[in-house]
């Protein structure tokens, strides 16, 4: 069959049908999805196991006739299986009244099979010309396992090619603005430094969105939140033992394949309407895991109108974009992000819809909520000192088939 997105990718056993499906929201084009990238394929060939490789072949060619004639092909399945991924991700960005402040979707995110083969092809040409850092991503081990990973993974030898970028702009000098909040203090072992498959060297946005949302509702009320880094030791032997400590370390592209990782210690402020009770609530909620780590260390510190502590604080890096060319946004993260002065990386930021939310899909689905497919979406991240009016996050509405943290509230 011809696909789009699919489990298979990292799953060959999986037996959760691929999707055949582009986002039905209007993306802006500063973010990176299949539908905002020029892509030059999106369907691929794909075959359950109890098909031979003639079937798979078969599908190969329709896959290349549907990709030369632009067809409009769409399928999304119904049936549901237990071991599919979940993600339960807030709608309103405000709360309303009443026992529940917020209300939520469940969703699945699957990555989309062109943008990975965009990036991989750009990526290639950026090598030849030798001026561009990158790292292949091995998913498959076995070479003739590689179409039962879909027709991606023989095109690709089983690999995908992950945008790599260090923490590279530690500031121990330069003054930060004032902050009123709560200040998080974690270092993480082990924490996932992958924004999905297409980018190396950064825990994810959405890795520590979704963890404020869970404190949203616990206490109802929104909170915006800002990340600094302040320690970043990447896994490895090719790496040096100390980390990072302001230098851009170019080792971190000889990582292996299994050892996407990294002990970070990061500040997290948080600011809501109601900052004591924030505070009371991180004080008696343990946090064992984030961002993929264990957490080894927390401290927990008010602060009342006293300068931010010294980091390296991550910024939607977005309109940044607007004084690079480029075809589209992948093509500017991509100079950017081999700008050493530019400080941009890209990272995983929010969630496009590929369908409307489903009620009752599956008695399989969390809490009985409404279910949508979705795929990942990425943004331009900087580095920069924390400032007030442009290092905050917020989340915004899930609506028109969209969902993001970005620096602007009620935006997406």
């Amino acid at each position: 069959m011809l696909v789009t997105h699919a489990q298979q990718l990292i799953d060959p056993n999986s037996p959760q049908m691929p999707l055949c499906a582009k986002p039905i929201g209007n993306i802006p084009n500063h973010y990176v999805t299949s539908a905002t990238t020029n892509i030059e394929r999106r369907y691929w060939a794909w075959v359950p196991r109890d098909e031979n490789i003639h079937d798979f072949e078969r599908w190969v060619d329709e896959a290349f006739v549907a990709n030369e004639t632009n067809e409009q092909r769409r399928f999304i399945p119904t049936e549901f299986y237990r071991n599919t991924r979940q993600s339960i991700i807030p709608i309103n960005s405000k709360p309303v009244a009443g026992e529940q402040p917020f209300s939520y979707y469940s969703i699945s995110s699957l990555e989309s099979l062109g943008l990975l083969s965009e990036i991989f092809e750009r990526t290639k040409e950026y090598r030849e010309h030798g001026y561009y850092h990158t790292r292949l991503l091995t998913l498959c081990k076995n070479p003739r396992d590689n179409f039962r990973y879909t027709e991606l993974m023989v095109e690709q030898h089983g690999s995908v090619s992950v945008l790599a970028k260090s923490i590279d702009k530690f500031i121990e000098n330069d003054p930060q603005a004032l902050f009123t909040g709560i200040g998080v203090r974690l270092v993480i072992e082990n924490a996932s430094i992958l924004s999905g498959f297409v980018g190396v060297g950064h825990p994810n946005i959405t890795s520590l969105g979704t963890y404020v949302a869970n404190i949203e509702k616990s206490i109802g009320q929104s909170i915006r939140f800002s990340i600094g880094l302040t320690d970043v030791k990447y896994n490895g032997d090719f790496l040096p033992k100390d980390g990072l400590t302001g230098k851009v370390n170019k080792r971190l592209y000889s990582l292996k394949d299994t050892e996407f990782g990294a002990t970070i210690t990061l500040v997290l402020l948080l600011q809501g309407s109601d900052n004591r009770a924030l505070y009371e609530y991180l004080q008696t909620q343990e946090v064992k895991h984030l961002c993929g780590g264990e957490v080894i260390s927390r401290e927990i510190g008010v602060f009342n109108n006293t300068p931010a502590p010294q980091a390296a604080y991550l910024y939607d890096a977005s309109e940044s974009l607007n004084q690079i060319e480029g075809q589209d946004a992948l093509a500017k993260i991509m100079e950017a992000q081999n700008d050493a002065k530019l400080f941009i990386s890209i990272n995983h930021v929010g969630y496009a819809a590929l369908e409307q939310p489903v009620a009752n899909r599956s008695p399989r689905i969390r809490n009985n909520l409404e279910h949508c497919w979705t795929e990942p979406v990425y943004g331009a991240v900087g580095q920069q000192v924390f400032d007030n009016n442009k290092t905050w996050w917020y989340r915004s509405d899930f609506k028109d088939g969209l969902m993001t943290w970005c620096n602007y509230p009620s935006a997406g």
